[in-house]
């Protein structure tokens, strides 16, 4: 005599039968994508960094469907760190270290800053100092690092045959202002500033010195965007931030805040003009 079993229902959203001689498989809702992990240079305080940045997180987040994070890092070192590491998906940051990111093949430039930047280097009007030559064995005042202003200000004494730490002696100053100030007054031979420091130094300082040199043009701001198979591709994450600062009141908030003036395609051939500052970003 057969005896009859009776196999108890299962509820239908969580397994499927497949075909007899086949295990029972679990069927469940698709993993949701994990959050898009935005990373931010540490140049303004966290507050502000991750205030000023927060349409730009909206807009990713309402364009891909998917969570999106705004981080930093305690320091310049630790976010260079995680970025190179690939522990950022969508990057913020200066020329140098999105460069080298972009050499490791960890991310590639997508949007780079209108706005170029150029350094400027002034000394007072009364100033005896009529040449970079005549800097040597003197002081000049710049922002610290992670600026790029230190870096290009050290290419630029190199360039005439000066030895930053050496010949010219670099003293870090937490604002334009008070380097322009302190070679006002005298404590300094000169001081360098980025050409997007404008704004915050009043025409009376401005009047007081005059330009001893001014660089070339560098990218500014620079966008970078990892290349993962869960990620959109470079080509819709550009398409997506060129649409944001564009075409939305956020966007064009974002870009005049930060002094980017809109963003733009990045050309990696003229690029390549970082070479130079790869040894001291890495």
């Amino acid at each position: 005599m057969v005896k009859h079993c009776i196999i108890p229902a299962l509820p239908r959203r969580r397994f499927l039968w497949l075909m007899p001689g086949f295990l029972w498989a679990p069927v469940g809702r698709a993993a949701a994508p994990r959050p898009l992990q935005i990373g931010i240079m540490p140049y303004l305080s966290t507050a502000q960094l991750i205030a000023g940045h927060q349409g730009l997180r909206h807009y990713i987040e309402k364009t891909f469907a998917r969570p999106a994070t705004l981080s930093t890092a305690p320091d310049f070192p630790a976010f260079q760190q995680r970025t190179l590491a690939g522990e950022y998906d969508l990057v913020v940051t200066g020329p140098p270290l999105a460069w080298a990111a972009h050499k490791a093949g960890v991310m590639r430039p997508v949007a780079i800053a209108a706005r170029p930047l150029r350094i400027v280097i002034v000394v007072a009007q009364t100033s005896p100092v009529r040449a970079l030559a005549d800097l040597r064995g003197q002081a000049v005042g710049v922002l610290p690092p992670p600026s790029f202003a230190p870096a290009i200000l050290t290419s630029i004494l190199r360039d005439h045959g000066l030895q930053p730490g050496t010949d010219v002696e670099l003293r870090y100053d937490r604002t334009p202002y008070n380097s322009v100030k302190a070679a006002i007054l005298g404590e300094l031979a000169a001081a360098a500033y980025p050409t997007v420091s404008l704004p915050s130094l009043p025409a009376e300082l401005l009047a007081q010195v005059r330009t001893l040199h001014t660089s070339i043009d560098y990218p500014a701001a620079v966008m970078c965007f990892r290349l993962a198979p869960d990620l959109p591709s470079p080509v819709e994450m550009q398409t997506a931030l060129f649409n944001f600062a564009r075409n939305t009141p956020e966007g064009r908030a974002f870009v005049q805040e930060f002094g980017h003036d809109g963003l733009l395609a990045p050309d990696l051939e003229a690029m390549k003009i970082l070479d130079r500052f790869l040894p001291n970003a890495r």
